[in-house]
């Protein structure tokens, strides 16, 4: 076995946790999987528990799992040596509470391993399609990309970037072709790009009426061939340059 290899570490960790957290009283993985999914909680099966743990090919719990591990492990409450439960937040003492975000802070370091193994964001990108390119190395080197319905995230687009629609087009599309580019063949780039930019043409035709809507659509659709003019790159550097640091 790999000594560095991340999943390793964070399954060896679990295991360590289950098995010797409390000294005398081992949990079992069945045990685990029930605390972990009582209460109205998701269900946890006993074979994923042991393919967190597995000494072969480990997969990494999700966050929301790492944040249960942690309050499960923080409390001897939990676990009376026959059978155990997950605590409410609420339930936790000080002192449990405490060791629930060291646990917490030690466990989310280990999956942050994964960034150390991939690399953090590429700069060659300057806003667009860097987290599309983050997604896929990590999935590349074997780490699950996790998506959870449950979570509403509220994006106000576009205000980092409002009143200057050609600049932020013009830079979304140098992260699409630069991501496409670096990740499939030369041909391939040439179509994703083709084919995306005359989703934008056909959407300008059908809406030719509203000017603005339309206008946006051709930019997008040239674009797609080559990328003509400055971006928010070039925007940020001129703002640089007039306000200097002290």
């Amino acid at each position: 076995m790999d000594e560095h290899d991340s999943r390793q570490v964070l399954a060896r960790r679990l295991r360590a946790l289950r098995e010797e957290h409390w000294p005398g009283r081992k949990v079992n993985q069945a045990q685990l999987a029930a605390a972990l999914g009582g209460d109205g909680n998701r269900a946890v099966s006993v074979p994923l528990v042991s393919s967190w743990e597995s000494r072969t090919n480990p997969k990494v719990p999700p966050e929301s799992r790492i944040h249960d591990i942690a309050r499960f492990f923080a409390s001897p409450r939990s676990f009376d040596g026959q059978a155990g439960r997950l605590l409410s937040p609420d339930e936790l003492t000080v002192p449990e509470r405490v060791a629930e975000e060291e646990l917490l802070q030690e466990l989310t370091w280990l999956r942050r391993e994964a960034l150390d193994e991939v690399g953090l964001f590429d700069e060659g990108f300057f806003m667009y399609s860097e987290e599309t390119d983050l997604c896929l190395r990590l999935r590349c080197a074997g780490w699950r990309i996790q998506y959870f319905p449950g979570v509403t995230v509220v994006h106000h687009q576009p205000w980092s970037s409002a009143g200057i629609p050609e600049r932020r087009i013009n830079e979304m599309w140098r992260g699409r072709h630069r991501y496409w580019r670096k990740h499939h063949s030369a041909v391939g780039a040439e179509i994703a790009a083709l084919c995306t930019g005359a989703q934008y043409a056909v959407r300008g035709l059908l809406r030719s009426r509203d000017r603005d809507f339309a206008g946006r659509m051709r930019l997008h659709a040239r674009d797609a061939v080559r990328v003509r003019g400055p971006g928010l790159r070039e925007l940020a550097e001129e703002w640089n340059r007039e306000h200097p640091e002290g």
